[in-house]
C-alpha cells in the first residue's frame, strides 16, 4: 500500500510506535501537518491530514510523536519554545482536533545559571504523552548541552528533577536523536562531534537521571584517539578528517529500553591513520543489548556495514525486538529491508522500490514503513513489509 503527502520541502518528519500517526514538518513554517489512519484504508493521505496553523511561532528539523499517536511535540528552537498538542474527541463537533496541551515550554524560563541555546533542538514524547524530554544541543558555554524532563501535572508541563549535562566539551548532547522507553525510564540520547550515544536511566523517588552507559566510535585509524573518545582528541590532522559522526543523526531504542541501535554514517572498515577516509563513507550500524544480570550493554548482533559510499546509518528504522531493519544506500537512492538471521547478523531480505529517501522510519512490529522522499517533489511515502 503506498499513501503519499506532496507539501514541498520537507524538514522534521516522526511516526508513532504503532505506525499510524506521521507528523510533518514542510517549507511552510506556519503550517504543521499531522497524517493518522495511514494503514487503514488504502485512500490518499489528505484526506486524513489535519494542520495546525502557527502565529509567531515557526517550528523545524525537530519533532516527535506520541507512541499511541494522540500527542505531539514540534519546537523553534531559535525562540527556545516548545509546544505539545493533543488530540481530543468531544461530543460538540467544535471540541474535536489537535488543541494546545497546556502552555507552551519557554526554555528562557527554566532558571538557573545555564543558558538554554537551542532549546528544542531534540524531543521525545513518553508511549501516552504526559512526559516530555527537551534537549539543547548549545546549552552552555562549551557546547556540552543539556537535556530536561518535563511531566504534565494539573493541565501545566512542570520541569522535574534535576537537568542532564553533557560530560566534555563539544559533546552538544541532545543535538537530534533523542528516544524514550515506554514506562519512561530510559533515555538514549545522541551528540555532536565526540561520536557518542548515551543511555540515562530515571531515579525515581530522587527524581535524577543517572548515566547508566556511554557508547563510543571504533577510533580504529583516528590520529592520536585517547580512551575517553573525547573531542579534540579524535580530530585527525593529518588527514583532515573533522570528527566521527557516531551516534550524531539517528539511534534507536526499543520501546522497553533492552535493545540499542546506533548509527554510523562515515564509518569506514578500511581507514588508515593519517589517509583522509571522505571518499569511502560506507557507514555502519552497531547493535546493543542490555543484560540485566551483569548490568552492562552488549553487542547482540555483527554491526551492519554499507558498501562504499552508501553512508548506512544515516537514517533507519527498526522493529522492538530488533529481528527487521530498514535503512538505504545513499550513493544509489535505494531502501533496504534486512532481517535478523541466525548467527546474529543482519541479512539484506529486499529492496524497497522508493523514490528516493530522506528519513526512514518503522513500526514497533517491523510492518509498517515511513519514508520520505527526496526526488521530484519531497513526498512522504507509507509501505506495508511482509
Amino acid at each position: 500500500m503506498l499513501l503519499q503527502y506532496s507539501g514541498g520541502d520537507i524538514f522534521a518528519v516522526s511516526m508513532s510506535h504503532g505506525g499510524n500517526t506521521v507528523l510533518v514538518q514542510g517549507k511552510d513554517k506556519s503550517q504543521t501537518h499531522i497524517l493518522s489512519g495511514l494503514f487503514q484504508s488504502p485512500v490518499l493521505v489528505p484526506g486524513f491530514s489535519e494542520m495546525i496553523i502557527h502565529q509567531e511561532f515557526f517550528p523545524k528539523w525537530t519533532n516527535c510523536v506520541s507512541g499511541d499517536g494522540n500527542v505531539i511535540a514540534i519546537s523553534d528552537y531559535d525562540t527556545r519554545i516548545v509546544q505539545v498538542y493533543k488530540l481530543t474527541t468531544d461530543s460538540d463537533i467544535n471540541g474535536n482536533g489537535w488543541h494546545l496541551l497546556g502552555e507552551e515550554i519557554n526554555g528562557n524560563n527554566l532558571g538557573g545559571s545555564l543558558d538554554w541555546e537551542n532549546f528544542g533542538s531534540s524531543l521525545a514524547l513518553s508511549f501516552n504523552g504526559d512526559t516530555l524530554i527537551v534537549g539543547a544541543d548549545y546549552a552552555g558555554d562549551d557546547y556540552k548541552g543539556a537535556l530536561q524532563r518535563f511531566e504534565f501535572i494539573e493541565d501545566a508541563w512542570k520541569s522535574i528533577g534535576d537537568r542532564i549535562d553533557g560530560e566534555h566539551e563539544n559533546d552538544q548532547i541532545g543535538r537530534f536523536p533523542l528516544q524514550m522507553s515506554k514506562d519512561t525510564s530510559r533515555i538514549l540520547v545522541g551528540g555532536g562531534r565526540n561520536g557518542f550515544a548515551s543511555v540515562y536511566d530515571w531515579e525515581e523517588e530522587q527524581e535524577q537521571w543517572n548515566l547508566e552507559w556511554r557508547f563510543v566510535f571504533e577510533c580504529k585509524g583516528w590520529t592520536g584517539c585517547v580512551c575517553d573518545r573525547t573531542w579534540p582528541s579524535c580530530f585527525d590532522e593529518e588527514s583532515g578528517d573533522q570528527y566521527p559522526y557516531f551516534g550524531q543523526e539517528v539511534n534507536f531504542l526499543s520501546s522497553d529500553g533492552n535493545i540499542v541501535a546506533i548509527g554510523d554514517h562515515n564509518y569506514d572498515p578500511t581507514r588508515k591513520t593519517g589517509v583522509k577516509s571522505e571518499g569511502a563513507q560506507s557507514g555502519a550500524i552497531h547493535f546493543f543489548q542490555w543484560k540485566k544480570k551483569s548490568e552492562e550493554f552488549v553487542e547482540f548482533a555483527q554491526k551492519l556495514v554499507g558498501p562504499k559510499k552508501a553512508e548506512l546509518g544515516w537514517t533507519f528504522g527498526m522493529s522492538d525486538n530488533g529481528k527487521t531493519l530498514v535503512s538505504g544506500n545513499y550513493d544509489k537512492g535505494e531502501v533496504y529491508h534486512y532481517k535478523l538471521k541466525v548467527g546474529k547478523k543482519y541479512v539484506k531480505y529486499a529492496t524497497i522500490a522508493t523514490s528516493g529517501f530522506y528519513k526512514i522510519f518503522l513500526s514497533g512490529d517491523g510492518t509498517k514503513l515511513t519514508v520520505t522522499s527526496t526526488k521530484s517533489d519531497d513526498q512522504v511515502d507509507t509501505y506495508t513489509l511482509e
